[in-house]
């Protein structure tokens, strides 16, 4: 359907450039060889145009062949020029031979008459030339710019994709050996930490296919992994979700944005012997999603620094991904160097 919208636009504006030329009026009677003749010019601007479009940009000038490509346009120009030169000359001397008597300007070829020679004749197959040759640098870049975009799409859905598959084998192994405790002694708790894992492993394989899930399928996802966490922690630890998203539970988000920096939160600011904490706010407004974490700050060792940064560096990319020139990201440690903040403020 696209290619015969095409068709018939090229042949409409074709002939709106005909028809004034052929039927405009005329001192005298116009035979069909008169017509005919009249047909030179705009037959000569299509044929430049349509060689230069299929023929001469393809072959040279996208081949980087400047120098071919302007030779060959300029003895195109030149003769097509002349040849529509011959045919005015030709049409005014019949309708001379017919009692009608063009200006001399038109009659003649002389040093006082090149401009308007350049105007008549070699300015409008220049023109075709021209308006070929930017047409198809920008269906070039066209189709350059829609390549790069599903690129872009491609790049985004392997992140995601990525980010999907990255359930920590050592969280998933912990947590199953965890609730392989918890039968022995409270088998109700252990119910509830296996449906609350297989919620989190459906949702990831199945739940966000797409580019965005619901902010209320989000927030089940964060609270289901902090309820798994909440069995590996000791009691030395306090954990506080607030979640205010009342009205806009179907706000639609990027997924597993925010599991990333509550992962990152468990991941280093957790401590087996010291008190600790980690405090998760999340605020939805009309046009404004607010997701602010705190968390005891435990820097890695050198010797244990495996993967840090990473999760945060994922994280950035997907905000740019999903939210480029929409968000506000503050982070780092207080002035004590021992609690760490982040926030992201992203504006629907």
């Amino acid at each position: 359907m696209q290619k015969y919208k095409i068709v018939f636009l090229h042949c409409f504006l074709w002939m709106f450039i005909i028809i004034p030329v052929v039927f405009v009026p005329h001192p005298v009677a116009q035979t069909t060889i008169m017509y005919l003749l009249r047909l030179y010019l705009p037959l000569m601007m299509c044929l430049a145009f349509y060689l230069n479009y299929f023929w001469i940009m393809p072959s040279y000038y996208l081949k980087r062949r400047m120098n071919t490509y302007l030779l060959i346009n300029i003895c195109i120009v030149l003769l097509f020029s002349y040849l529509n030169h011959l045919s005015v000359m030709h049409l005014h001397q019949m309708e001379a031979d017919m009692g009608f008597t063009p200006p001399r300007v038109n009659r003649t070829f002389n040093p006082a008459n090149v401009f308007f020679f350049i105007m008549r004749d070699i300015a409008p197959i220049t023109l075709a030339v021209v308006v070929a040759t930017l047409l198809r640098l920008s269906i070039r870049w066209q189709k350059a710019e829609k390549a790069r975009a599903e690129a872009e799409t491609q790049k985004a859905e392997a992140e995601l994709q990525n980010l999907r598959n990255q359930i920590n084998p050592h969280f998933l192994l912990n947590t199953l050996n965890n609730i392989y405790a918890l039968v022995s002694f409270d088998s109700s708790k252990a119910q509830h930490a296996i449906l609350a894992l297989s919620d989190m492993l459906r949702q990831m394989l199945y739940g966000a296919k797409g580019h965005s899930v619901t902010l209320k399928d989000e927030m089940t996802f964060v609270e289901n992994y902090i309820k798994l966490m909440r069995l590996r922690m000791s009691d030395n630890i306090k954990i506080d979700f607030k979640i205010d998203i009342a009205g806009h539970e179907d706000m639609q988000v990027a997924p597993f944005i925010l599991i990333s920096l509550v992962e990152n939160a468990f991941k280093h600011g957790v401590s087996t012997t010291k008190p600790c904490f980690v405090s998760i706010s999340v605020i939805a407004c009309r046009k404004e999603l607010i997701f602010e974490i705190t968390n005891s700050n435990f820097p890695k060792t050198d010797s244990d620094k495996s993967g840090h940064g990473i999760g945060l560096e994922q994280v950035q990319k997907r905000l740019d991904l999903a939210y480029n020139g929409r968000y506000i990201w503050t982070k780092g440690v207080d002035e004590t160097g021992n609690v760490y903040s982040s926030k992201i403020e992203i504006f629907m």
